[in-house]
């Protein structure tokens, strides 16, 4: 089941995307992750992590 089909830019900071867009960028443990500026992704989306998880992402033109 898809959660969420959408564009969301790679940047290093939240403040580099309006509030409440997404991002992906690289966490403290440096491990890509996906977010909401000032939101919950995993709330608004309904996703978790773990195991039973998995995340498919490419590169947009």
């Amino acid at each position: 089941m898809v959660r969420y089909d959408g564009k969301a830019p790679y940047v290093s900071s939240f403040g580099d995307v309006p509030e409440g867009q997404p991002l992906v960028y690289l966490n403290s443990l440096l491990q890509v992750s996906v977010a909401l500026n000032m939101d919950s992704f995993a709330a608004k989306h309904q996703v978790q992590s773990g195991a039973n998880w998995h995340i498919s992402l490419k590169k947009c033109s």
